[in-house]
């Protein structure tokens, strides 16, 4: 009978806490400006289910990452790949924008400022990661962007990080 109890209590305690960390990330995504692809984002890590709000923003940000580098190795192709003359400034720019402002000083800025504590300086990075995005797609100006869809989602999740980070404030 003991045995019964015991198994039902270690059942229900997990049940409780696995439902606490869902909604923890439920609420935490509400507060953002894209819940969906908050959502998304942190579901797909397994991270999500026993962390905290800052390993929410960890999260964010390694998504901010993979992201950067598909953009950086997209950049290099097309760079390689004798590009239009209108789209070799911009990609020059872009490549700078994600390899030397995004993924060696925004990321790394953003990881090491969460974990030490200090999410203001968390926040400031990741919204350099954002305008670095959006300073890529409008180097375009006056032709078509190659880069929209990669520009878009690490702009996005950084505006998603952002406000995660804000709840750390």
């Amino acid at each position: 009978m003991m045995k019964i109890l015991f198994c039902v209590m270690v059942f229900v305690s997990i049940v409780i806490q696995t439902s606490g960390d869902a909604n923890l990330v439920q609420t935490t995504c509400k507060n953002t400006p894209n819940v969906e692809l908050c959502l998304k984002t942190l579901r797909a890590d397994p991270r999500s289910g026993s962390g905290d709000v800052t390993t929410l923003a960890l999260i964010a940000v390694d998504a901010i990452k993979a992201n950067a580098r598909k953009a950086s190795a997209s950049i290099s192709k097309l760079r390689r790949s004798n590009p239009p003359n209108a789209w070799v400034v911009p990609l020059k720019d872009c490549d700078f924008s994600y390899n030397k402002v995004i993924l060696e000083t925004n990321v790394p800025s953003t990881i090491e400022a969460l974990t030490k504590g200090n999410p203001k300086f968390a926040e400031d990075a990741v919204v350099g990661s954002s305008g670095s995005a959006d300073r890529c797609e409008k180097n375009f100006s006056g032709s078509k962007s190659p880069l929209t869809a990669l520009n878009t989602v690490v702009r996005e999740l950084s505006d998603v990080a952002r406000a995660i980070i804000r709840n750390l404030l």
